[in-house]
């Protein structure tokens, strides 16, 4: 139960909080936070716990703790074995999807985009 659900939640905020703090401290060195930034990174918050415990649920239900992702190329520049046998859990997915909100929910609406198309 910790691992497939609470781990992944938890793992969800730490990565939006984390992209929060990132962005404040972007926007500070730039001279640009303004105070509407609050409201809009308690949003982002929320933004990032849902994503992160429906992508957790959803890998979790579906395949079991851990997925597969394929390495490099062998003719990459980078060398195979630092991401030739990588596996992500649901922890680590929900933690990237937590942190990368926007591009999750960007990606979710081009799918429904896609999958309900009208014909023309």
């Amino acid at each position: 139960m910790i691992v497939s659900y609470i781990l992944p939640f938890t793992l969800g905020i730490v990565g939006s909080l984390l992209f929060v703090v990132l962005d404040h401290y972007t926007r500070m060195r730039a001279n640009q936070l303004v105070p509407r930034d609050l409201a809009l990174s308690h949003l982002r918050v929320i933004l990032g716990i849902v994503v992160a415990v429906c992508i957790s649920l959803l890998i979790t239900g579906a395949v079991g703790p851990a997925v597969p992702v394929q390495g490099l190329p062998s003719g990459s520049a980078a060398p195979s074995s630092l991401v030739g046998s990588l596996t992500l859990s649901a922890s680590l997915i929900a933690f990237l999807a937590g942190f990368g909100a926007e591009a999750v929910f960007s990606l979710l609406q081009t799918l429904v985009q896609r999958v309900f198309a009208s014909p023309k």
